[in-house]
C-alpha cells in the first residue's frame, strides 16, 4: 500500500512539475513552483528505491537532510512572487539557501547515521540532542517562512483594494493556505507523534504508521497545489504582460507621489465622466491599471487621487457606482422579472457574496428585503 501511495505521489509531483514548465505563458513563479515539486518528488523517488532495496539512502549518511529545509524557501520565494506586480529573484533572494547548506555540511561531519527515521529518534546513544537539533530547526523553519508568507498575504489582501474592483479566491490566494496546512501536517505529525509517544511511553510509534501520514499528505498535497497552481491566473496581468521597455516606464512612475489638489480635482472630474458616462465600473472585471492606462496617468497618480483626495480605495470607488446601479435597477417595473443577482451581474458585479456584503454594509438590508420594502413604497 505504502509503495503505491509514493508511486502515485511521485507521478503527481513529476506530472505537475512539467505542467509548470510547459505552461503556454511562463513567469517565474511558474518555474519556482516546477522546482517546488521536483524536490518533493525527488524524496519520494528516495523513498521508492530505498523501500525496493535498489538505494538505501539512510546508509549512505545525511546527504539528503536538507531536502526538508528548502521547503520554506521555496513556498516562500513563489508566493512572494504570485502576490507583485514585477516577479524577479533578487540577489538577497539567495541568503534563504545558505542555512540548508551548511546544516548539509554540519551534519554529515558530525553524525553519519539517519536523522528522520522515527522508529530511532529517541534512541540514547549520544546524538539525541543533534536530532532533537534537525527536528526544531526544521519545525522552526516551518513557522518562520509560514509566518512570513501569511503577513504576505495579509498585505497583499490590504493592496488588492487599491488594485481591483472585485475578489476571488483566487486573488486573495486562499487556496494557498488550504494547501500548507495539508503540507505542514503531513511533515510534523509523524515526527511529532513519534516524540510524543516516546517521551510517554516504552513503546515507540510503528513506522508503517508514520510513513502512512507522510505519503497520504504528500499526495493531496501534490494533486491540490498542481490543480489550483497550474488554474492560478496571474494576479497583476496587465502589468505582466507589457513589453520590458513598458514594464521599466511603469515601475519609474510607481514611487509615492504628491498630486497637486488643482490637478487632482481635473482627474476626479474625468474620473466621474467615465463612470457616468461610459459606464466602466459595468466592467467585472476592472483593475486600477486598466483603468489608469483609459485615462493616461500613472496607477501611482491614480491611487494616489483616490486614496488622498476622495478618501476611498479602489475597491470601494467603484463598487459604490455598481450599488448605485444596482439599487436603480430594481425600482425599475420593467426588471420585475429579473433575480436581483442578474441585476448585480448586470451592474458589474462579479460575485453574489461580494455584492451580498457590499448591499448590506451600505444599505443595512439584504437585496430582497430592499426590493421588497422599495416596491411597497411604490
Amino acid at each position: 500500500m505504502r509503495e503505491f501511495l509514493l508511486h502515485v505521489g511521485g507521478f503527481q509531483c513529476l506530472v505537475g512539475a512539467l505542467a509548470f514548465i510547459f505552461k503556454k505563458d511562463k513567469y517565474l513563479s511558474d518555474y519556482l513552483a516546477s522546482c517546488w515539486l521536483l524536490f518533493l518528488g525527488s524524496g519520494v523517488l528516495l523513498d521508492i528505491l530505498r523501500l525496493n532495496g535498489v538505494l538505501d539512502v539512510f546508509s549512505t549518511g545525511n546527504w539528503f537532510v536538507f531536502f526538508p529545509f528548502l521547503i520554506g524557501p521555496l513556498f516562500y520565494l513563489y508566493s512572494k512572487n504570485m502576490m507583485r506586480a514585477h516577479q524577479k529573484l533578487e540577489l538577497r533572494d539567495l541568503r534563504h539557501f545558505i542555512a540548508p547548506i551548511i546544516i548539509e555540511f554540519i551534519f554529515n561531519t558530525l553524525y553519519l547515521e539517519p536523522i528522520y527515521r522515527p522508529e530511532t529518534f529517541m534512541d540514547q546513544d549520544g546524538f539525541l540532542w543533534l536530532r532533537f537539533v534537525v527536528l526544531f530547526s526544521f519545525i522552526a523553519s516551518f513557522y518562520f517562512y509560514g509566518a512570513k508568507v501569511i503577513r504576505q498575504l495579509l498585505q497583499h489582501n490590504r493592496q488588492l483594494d487599491d488594485s481591483f474592483s472585485y475578489k476571488n479566491d483566487y486573488l486573495t490566494l486562499g487556496w494557498l493556505k488550504w494547501v500548507i496546512s495539508v503540507f505542514v501536517f503531513s511533515y510534523l505529525t509523524p515526527p511529532f507523534l513519534s516524540m510524543l509517544i516516546r517521551l510517554f511511553s516504552e513503546e515507540s510509534l510503528k513506522p508503517s504508521v508514520t510513513h502512512y501520514i507522510h505519503d497520504v499528505g504528500v499526495v493531496i498535497f501534490a494533486y491540490s497545489f498542481s490543480y489550483f497552481g497550474l488554474k492560478q491566473p496571474l494576479i497583476y496581468a496587465d502589468y505582466l504582460k507589457m513589453p520590458p521597455e513598458e514594464q521599466e516606464a511603469v515601475e519609474e512612475k510607481q514611487e509615492k507621489l504628491k498630486v497637486p489638489a488643482e490637478k487632482a480635482t481635473g482627474l476626479i472630474h474625468r474620473l466621474d465622466q467615465l463612470m457616468t458616462e461610459k459606464g466602466l465600473y459595468l466592467n467585472p472585471e476592472l483593475s486600477v491599471q486598466q483603468l489608469a492606462n483609459n485615462m493616461e496617468i500613472s496607477k501611482a497618480e491614480l491611487t494616489e487621487v483616490l486614496n488622498q483626495h476622495l478618501g476611498k480605495n479602489f475597491y470601494t470607488y467603484i463598487n459604490e457606482f455598481r450599488l448605485e446601479e444596482v439599487k436603480k435597477q430594481l425600482m425599475n417595473p420593467k426588471n420585475n422579472h429579473l433575480t436581483v443577482i442578474a441585476l448585480a451581474h448586470d451592474s458589474g458585479f462579479k460575485s453574489k457574496s461580494s455584492f451580498n456584503a457590499i448591499f448590506k454594509q451600505y444599505t443595512g438590508q439584504t437585496p430582497s428585503d430592499y426590493r421588497k420594502h422599495q416596491m411597497q413604497d411604490i
